[in-house]
């Protein structure tokens, strides 16, 4: 009776071992969130004496994420201007929304190519780093960027496995990263700005969000280019 119940203990124990190594397993392993959104602050790198334009420029962008789709946009000039990306990864393409007052374009492309108002990061060299800081509660790995579209020297930009989106950098010029960037810079539209994360809600997001909304004229890439220039310029007047 003694030695059953020494192993009835024994194997007690082992059971509890296993389910609790199991169970370390499988949180150490989950992705984190696969639904939500993150708001980041945005700073502008370059002169505002040089660039006027800059002062009047948002400062903050919204990403919100589902099923492995995103969609991020700015607004600015009171509600006048919103420019927004819509990533639809089930199609493989890519969306540029402008709104400039009652005026509204969209830009189709595929995923294979840089969204509108990268296509200037060019030749960028990437490597990641073990150096890691927690951004917005999640932990984040350091990379390292070479572009001389922004600066001579090495940038810093942090991403995380913490937030569950499949191929979050398919269409940016860090495709190489397969993390979620939570501290990065980018040159868009020539203007140099670096993208800071300060929020990340873990929330339902409806499919709608997605979806092309009704009265947006189709454009081509040079046709949108030609529209940011103007209103560019028109801003500086």
């Amino acid at each position: 009776m003694r030695k059953r119940w020494f192993l009835f203990q024994k194997y007690f124990i082992l059971g509890i071992m296993f389910l609790w190594i199991y169970s370390c397993n499988y949180f150490s392993s989950s992705k984190g969130p696969d639904e939500g959104s993150i708001v980041f602050d945005i700073t502008y790198l370059d002169d505002e004496r040089e660039n006027p334009l800059i002062s009047l420029l948002p400062t903050q962008m919204t990403l919100k994420f589902k099923n492995n789709n995103t969609i991020s946009f700015i607004e600015g000039f009171f509600g006048v201007f919103k420019l927004s990306y819509i990533t639809n990864n089930e199609m493989g393409k890519n969306f540029t929304l402008l709104r400039l007052m009652d005026k509204k374009y969209i830009y189709e492309s595929d995923t294979t190519g840089p969204l509108f108002g990268y296509e200037k990061m060019k030749n960028i060299e990437v490597r990641k780093s073990t150096k890691k800081k927690i951004i917005a509660g999640y932990e984040c790995f350091e990379g390292e960027m070479k572009c001389p579209q922004i600066s001579d020297s090495v940038i810093k930009f942090y991403y995380t496995y913490g937030i569950d989106i499949e191929n979050p950098n398919v269409c940016n010029p860090f495709k190489k990263i397969d993390g979620v960037l939570l501290e990065f810079q980018v040159n868009l539209n020539n203007i140099n700005m670096r993208f800071v994360a300060k929020n990340v809600k873990i929330e339902e997001v409806s499919e709608s969000e997605f979806e092309i909304p009704k009265g947006y004229k189709t454009i081509t890439i040079q046709e949108m280019q030609k529209i940011m220039e103007s209103f560019n310029q028109s801003t500086k007047d």
